[in-house]
C-alpha cells in the first residue's frame, strides 16, 4: 500500500503550444507530458492529431494508438512510454505524482468545476449544456496534487484551463480544480483509467551515449 504525504502540489510549466478546440483535452494533456520531460522535444500537434485520429470527438484512447506514439517518442529520441492503465484506487494514481496525471472522467465532471473557468480575454460557451454534460464521451483533467493525504484531490483541465493560465496560476490552489474523494469516485467510477508515463532507463542511457557520441563527432570536424 502506498503511504502518502499529508499534501502535495507539483511544480511545472504548460506547453509553449496548445489547441483551444473543446475537445482537445487529450492533445493538451500529451503536449503537458512531453513539455515536462523533453522541454525542446520538436514533436508537433499535427502529427498527435494523425497519430491519435484526432477528430470532433478529441483523440482516439484505443490503446494501440499509444503504441504509435511510443514509436514516435523512440524516433524523437525521448526516452519514455506512454499507457492506457487502470486504476483501483487513488492512491494508484498519486504515486505517479511526479508530472501531472492524465486521468479520464465523465463529461458531467466538467459541470461540478466550471466556475474556475472565467477569464477575462475569453468567453467560453458551452452550448447544449445538457448534450455536453450528458454525453458518453470522456474528459481528461490533470491531476496536480493532494492535501489530507488524498481526501482532496486538484486537478487542472487541459483544454478549459490550461492554455489561459499562467505558469504562476498553475500554483494557485484557488484556481485549481478541488475535487473531495467522494466526488473524484462519483466522476470516475465506470472508468477507471488514466495515462501513465514510464522512463526507460535503458533507453535514456543509449540516448545519453548516442548524444555525447555526436557532441564527439562535431568536436573532430
Amino acid at each position: 500500500m502506498t503511504t502518502l504525504n499529508d499534501n502535495k502540489m507539483l511544480k511545472f510549466k504548460k506547453p509553449a503550444e496548445m489547441v483551444k478546440d473543446f475537445q482537445g483535452c487529450g492533445i493538451n494533456s500529451l503536449l503537458t507530458f512531453l513539455y515536462q520531460v523533453s522541454p525542446d522535444h520538436k514533436i508537433t500537434i499535427d502529427e498527435l492529431k494523425k497519430i491519435f485520429d484526432y477528430d470532433a470527438d478529441g483523440i482516439s484512447s484505443e490503446r494501440y494508438k499509444f503504441n504509435r506514439f511510443n514509436t514516435l517518442l523512440s524516433e524523437h529520441n525521448i526516452p519514455y512510454k506512454a499507457f492506457m492503465k487502470d486504476f483501483a484506487s487513488k492512491e494508484d494514481l498519486l504515486k505517479y505524482l511526479s508530472i501531472p496525471v492524465p486521468v479520464y472522467f465523465e463529461m458531467r465532471v466538467i459541470k461540478q468545476i466550471r466556475d474556475k473557468f472565467k477569464y477575462s480575454q475569453v468567453n467560453l460557451n458551452f452550448g447544449d449544456e445538457n448534450d455536453l454534460f450528458n454525453n458518453m464521451n470522456l474528459h481528461l483533467l490533470l491531476l496536480v496534487g493532494y492535501e489530507e493525504q488524498g481526501e482532496t484531490l486538484y486537478f487542472i483541465d487541459p483544454v478549459y484551463q490550461l492554455p489561459y493560465y499562467t505558469d504562476k496560476d498553475l500554483s494557485d490552489k484557488d484556481k485549481l480544480c478541488a475535487l473531495s474523494s467522494k466526488q473524484f469516485y462519483e466522476y470516475t467510477k465506470r472508468i477507471k483509467l488514466f495515462i501513465e508515463l514510464r522512463q526507460n532507463a535503458k533507453l535514456a542511457k543509449q540516448y545519453k551515449q548516442k548524444t555525447k557520441n555526436e557532441a564527439q563527432k562535431k568536436l573532430k570536424c
